[in-house]
């Protein structure tokens, strides 16, 4: 009977259930409005954007996702609305996630930095095989994290049951 029980409870209790739908409802809603206005191979994939979005604001809940719509860390410069972190940098701060969200498909899909990571994601366009797996690879300047990619690569894992 323990067997049985620990068997269903274990089926119950899977981490697919614990993400937050509406977060990711949300994101994705904002994601696949603005990619598409864009040509197909500027467009974002969409777990990877979640898992990032999931990651850099803690599912919506982080200082700067409250604050100031922030899903993405993404820094300010010059001029911008602005949220001050800690260590006394500056976080751009948006009047909505979905202004966020295209800021962030605007930084990987033109921004300088990511070049190589652009280049990856059109040659996999054009040999229909984008993989989102590879492409994190490409994110190492996005975190000072040396774990970064591992860590999105498994919030991308989880998110493929969703």
């Amino acid at each position: 009977m323990k067997h049985i029980c620990a068997t269903l409870l274990l089926l119950c209790v899977n981490p697919i259930q614990e993400l937050d739908r509406v977060f990711i409802d949300e994101v994705k809603e904002c994601a696949l409005k603005y990619n598409s206005t864009l040509q197909p191979e500027d467009r974002i994939p969409i777990k990877l954007l979640i898992a990032q979005a999931i990651h850099e604001s803690d599912w919506g809940k982080s200082r700067f996702a409250v604050q100031g719509n922030n899903l993405f860390g993404i820094k300010a410069i010059d001029d911008e609305s602005f949220i001050r972190a800690k260590s006394g940098k500056k976080v751009k701060a948006y009047l909505t996630k979905c202004e966020s969200v295209e800021d962030y498909i605007d930084l990987l899909s033109f921004g300088e930095h990511y070049e190589e990571f652009k280049n990856v994601l059109i040659n996999q366009y054009i040999s229909d095989n984008v993989d989102v797996y590879i492409l994190v690879q490409y994110l190492y300047n996005y975190a000072e994290d040396t774990e970064y990619e591992n860590k999105i690569k498994k919030l991308i894992k989880q998110l493929e049951g969703v």
